[in-house]
């Protein structure tokens, strides 16, 4: 059997952390999407290619809160991680962090990747997780807005600079795009 070892995440999950209100400035969320979009990066960067398939915030480990720091992030857990060509992984209980074509049976390992980027952005942003109190099972109208229309997390109320609204606007619809 494989087994891998990974260094402990001083500060715990990105989850826990944004939790705790501790990530509330600007500069400190640019820093921390950085680091999990060069994590990114490299995995897809590999030959062949990894796909993570369930990045979100409780898969990201912080080792510090100063935007000094070299790294504040780094993805973890890689317990679905597939590489180029394998199947998607369809795990109801995250589905929050899902792209479209993946709540309907599909997938393509890549764009899964990048929409989970865009919606663990928001989640940095926002300080909240996406589609809070919504549940896969009694919402079957926002599951059709998600897989038909591109609709992601709600930006109301969140003052963000417009860059930041483009990119997670942008990596909500990639998966729509790619597939219509």
């Amino acid at each position: 059997p494989v087994r891998l070892i990974f260094e402990n995440a001083k500060l715990g999950s990105l989850e826990d952390v944004l939790k705790s209100g501790k990530i509330n400035n600007i500069q400190l969320q640019t820093k921390i999407v950085m680091d999990i979009a060069c994590g990114m990066e490299f995995l897809h960067a590999q030959n062949p290619p990894i796909f993570h398939q369930d990045l979100r915030s409780g898969n990201v480990g912080l080792y510090s809160l100063s935007t000094n720091a070299k790294v504040c992030a780094k993805i973890c857990n890689f317990g679905l991680g597939v590489y180029a060509g394998e199947s998607v992984f369809n795990w109801k209980k995250t589905w929050q962090w899902m792209a479209p074509e993946v709540l309907v049976g599909n997938g393509d390992a890549k764009t899964q990747d990048l929409y989970a980027f865009g919606v663990t952005t928001y989640e940095v942003f926002a300080g909240a997780v996406p589609f809070f109190g919504v549940t896969w099972s009694n919402n079957k109208n926002l599951i059709q807005k998600v897989t038909q229309d591109g609709f992601g997390p709600s930006l109301d109320g969140l003052f963000l600079p417009e860059w930041i609204v483009v990119m997670m606007k942008r990596l909500w619809r990639l998966s729509i795009e790619k597939h219509s």
